[in-house]
């Protein structure tokens, strides 16, 4: 009853959304038929035919952009984008669109690409739930269900000293395996393939001290000046805005997460929004956007 509800409110708002000119950023992490734990705990997958499906929907509805050209007269445009550089976007879903001339802008955090160990986000939940270690550190520093993204590099490094002995390799096998670098040098001349900056580890920003957050960030852009498909576009790790910048901190485009359509994408900071299946689309995908604008107007 509830999302049929969400639905009617959706498709009235639809008919005024099909005739304003927008910006509908579409989110993707991985796309697998074998996800991880924590890919189906975080819900951060997509079978390949439902990615399929949904690439399908977003051709047959909007004119997907070129992440280098946000200026295009047509009333509705998408741009693609993937998070966490896991190793499926590569192994399937940016072969897909490239077959189908469809441009995409990979966020990348390099420190597990680099070194082939988990993220933080990941190792700190696969802790939480089997370490009870961790489980006693989190009580002793007030550090809730969401350590993710209330753990700071200081307070992980404290944990670390004192718990040296952790199973990367039980981790990566939860998270899932993330692109390796010599991978990413292949896709790097690709005409269709971009990669942007999601800091060199997966921290919450907001969370950051400003020397923390300046030393990620900018670590994360030397790597990125390796590739020649850099952009320079950061997206923030959760989608979470920090709201406190430095003058050094310079990208053209910042990319946050509300689940909202962008009405001026001439804007700086640009939102994105993710759709679980093209069921989605029919059922909830407008109500979202329409949710999201209220949300915005009245700073709720």
């Amino acid at each position: 009853m509830k999302n049929f509800l969400k639905s009617k409110i959706g498709n009235c708002y639809k008919f005024f959304f099909d005739y304003h000119e927008t910006l509908t950023v579409f989110l993707f992490h991985e796309v697998t038929d074998n996800p991880s734990n924590y890919q189906k705990r975080d819900k951060i997958f997509h079978r390949k035919k439902e990615f399929i499906d949904i690439i399908s929907w977003i051709e047959n509805n909007y004119n997907i952009i070129n992440p280098n050209k946000f200026h295009n007269s047509k009333k509705k445009n998408a741009l693609i984008t993937f998070d966490d550089g896991f190793k499926g976007i590569f192994d399937f879903a940016i072969p897909h669109l490239i077959k189908k001339k469809i441009s995409s802008i990979s966020f990348l955090n390099f420190r597990p690409i680099i070194k082939q160990e988990p993220n933080i986000v990941a190792t700190v939940q696969f802790l939480r739930d089997n370490n009870l270690n961790f489980m006693n550190f989190m009580k002793e520093n007030n550090l809730g269900e969401n350590v993710h993204l209330e753990i700071t590099p200081n307070l992980f490094k404290s944990f670390i000293f004192n718990n040296k002995k952790i199973d990367l390799d039980q981790i990566i096998i939860d998270q899932g395996k993330i692109v390796d670098y010599e991978t990413l040098k292949n896709f790097s001349d690709n005409e269709y393939v971009l990669f942007g900056n999601h800091m060199y580890e997966h921290w919450n920003s907001a969370k950051l001290s400003d020397e923390e957050f300046e030393y990620y960030f900018k670590k994360n852009n030397y790597e990125l000046l390796n590739f020649s498909n850099n952009i320079n576009f950061y997206a923030f790790p959760f989608g979470i805005l920090r709201k406190n910048f430095s003058n050094n901190f310079c990208p053209e485009r910042l990319f946050v997460f509300n689940n909202g359509v962008n009405y001026n994408y001439n804007e700086k900071i640009l939102d994105r929004i993710y759709i679980r299946n093209v069921k989605d689309v029919k059922d909830i995908f407008y109500y979202n956007i329409l949710r999201s604008k209220i949300k915005k107007k009245f700073n709720l």
